[in-house]
């Protein structure tokens, strides 16, 4: 009983501190940092202060490997030497909550603790903006109905919704496994998106129920093959017309790829760039931010939300291959697991992360409270489903 406790309460600590490292708040007293990288901590010492079994081992191989190719490109760009070695200590974060399983996450249980977390981060946030008299609304220059969004005293209503997103995705497991009552809780968190009128995670949101319910289908239920195959030839002829429609029609989202476009326009001819990445850009001047460093070079008309920009800039091409691999791996795992719900959400679960890179930048974003928590989700997914079983309901 000890164990179990000490295991709620880090896994507890770690979401509570990353979900209120976004709030206004504590960004505004410079405790931003502070907060994150403690929750980052609680996780890391969750991964790594253990006995390692046999399993893991291919697991620690598989890091060797994605490190590999997500250090090359810093390692051989000209810049200094602190910044190489912060970009990659960032991205051995990332790939270890990604790769290696955590021992507080035995079984779904432990999601319970997470959603206490993050629920109980938004409470505090919402009531030190109203104590201090800090604004829960973010305008929206592109809202739906209206041109503003809630968001519950963090940084901007777009980080609340992906928050949200990573609270609706507890409810829904908890539902498809065998609570009912979550129908209720699931209701509200919906709402609750609605409110921060955040159009990314709306599209997110309505892939995801899309894809985990494709074998609603009669005619598919035992033809899986098929089904894949009807998802996949459905992304495509759904997403990208929907992409080319938001690039020309939505000047929320032609700024983002405008960001990409500028920079393949001004580098596309140095394959060192295109291969190794261009890091050096987002520290040009030491008064401006990451984002405006690297704007100031390729123009103020673009934005660095996309993935595929922040992955060209900081690993160049070489850093897509890490990132392959640590999702070829997610979907060969999910194809062995036994429970075929579970199965059938961690696929639409991959499926959607990896359409948000056309959207956001969470995949390559480990400062993310929605990227720390699906990369968590999906390595832990396997145990999660040996401690379900083969049956379809879950004990709560």
């Amino acid at each position: 009983m000890k164990v179990k406790f000490k295991k709620e309460i880090f896994i507890f600590i770690a979401f509570f501190f990353i979900t209120l490292s976004w709030s206004k708040f504590f960004i505004y007293n410079g405790l931003q940092n502070y907060l994150e990288y403690t929750g980052l901590f609680f996780i890391l010492f969750g991964i790594y202060v253990r006995h390692f079994g046999k399993k893991d081992i291919k697991k620690i191989i598989l890091l060797i490997i994605v490190m590999f190719f997500f250090s090359i490109g810093l390692i051989l760009q000209n810049m200094d030497v602190s910044k190489k070695v912060n970009a990659i200590i960032s991205m051995f974060i990332l790939a270890s909550i990604a790769i290696i399983p955590c021992k507080y996450i035995n079984k779904f249980d432990t999601y319970l603790g997470i959603e206490k977390a993050i629920i109980s981060g938004l409470v505090l946030s919402t009531i030190l903006s109203f104590i201090f008299r800090i604004n829960i609304i973010t305008g929206a220059s592109e809202g739906i109905i209206v041109k503003w969004g809630f968001d519950a005293g963090l940084e901007h209503r777009n980080y609340l919704s992906y928050v949200l997103l990573s609270l609706f995705l507890i409810e829904y497991m908890k539902l498809k496994l065998g609570e009912t009552k979550s129908k209720y809780a699931l209701f509200v968190v919906f709402l609750f998106i609605l409110s921060t009128n955040s159009r990314s995670s709306f599209i997110i949101l309505f892939l995801f129920l899309v894809t985990s319910n494709i074998n609603k289908i009669r005619v598919l239920k035992h033809k899986k093959m098929v089904t894949l195959f009807l998802v996949c030839v459905f992304l495509v002829l759904a997403g990208v017309p929907a992409l080319q429609i938001m690039r020309n029609k939505s000047e929320t989202f032609h700024f983002r790829f405008n960001g990409l476009y500028n920079y393949l326009h001004m580098f596309s001819d140095n394959m060192k760039y295109m291969l190794f990445g261009n890091l050096k850009i987002a520290y040009g001047n030491s008064n401006m931010s990451y984002d405006e460093n690297i704007r100031s070079i390729i123009g103020w008309d673009g934005s660095t939300e996309l993935v595929i920009f922040n992955v060209l800039i900081k690993n160049g091409l070489i850093g897509f291959i890490g990132y392959f691999l640590i999702f070829r791996n997610y979907v060969k795992t999910s194809l062995k697991l036994h429970n075929e719900k579970l199965k059938i959400i961690a696929f639409a679960i991959i499926i959607c992360f990896i359409i948000s890179s056309f959207v956001e930048s969470y995949v390559a974003n480990i400062n993310h409270l929605f990227t720390v928590f699906i990369y968590l989700l999906l390595a832990n997914i396997s145990k999660i489903d040996a401690n379900i079983g083969k049956g379809n309901e879950i004990s709560l």
